[in-house]
């Protein structure tokens, strides 16, 4: 099953280390699809409503902070695509926390979970 996947390297980075994948870009359109296999490498398709959120921590209960972000997902198959709009990612703090929850027959799940990073453009049109 999944494990734990941190977005804390710039984005368009080809060499991925284990476990990270490409950061944010604060004003882009953030789109990261994701293909969910078996131990046998054939695809692993997901089911249920899944759901995830950016928090500058991951502190629960009364101590809990309101979300950064929502995040739209969407799910074809094995495929996971999470999306955020440039209007949500220009607001982001550098550094947060984000979890992929699913929920399957009244299961719930946490699929993927990390840290994540927001780096700032260089361009910056009107400017």
């Amino acid at each position: 099953m999944p494990g734990v996947l941190d977005f804390d390297q710039p984005p368009g980075t080809t060499d991925w280390e284990p476990g990270k994948a490409p950061g944010i870009y604060r004003g882009d359109t953030w789109v990261h699809p994701l293909s969910f296999v078996d131990p046998e490498g054939d695809p692993f398709p997901i089911a249920g409503t899944l759901t995830a959120q950016l928090r500058s921590s991951d502190l629960s209960g009364p101590d809990a902070e309101e979300p950064l972000a929502d995040v739209s997902v969407t799910v074809d198959g094995a495929q996971v695509v999470p999306t955020l709009p440039s209007e949500v990612t220009v607001g982001l703090p550098d550094r947060w926390v984000w979890d992929l929850q699913q929920v399957a027959d009244g299961v719930t799940t946490t699929l993927l979970r990390g840290k994540g990073r927001t780096f700032d453009d260089v361009t910056r049109p009107n400017q």
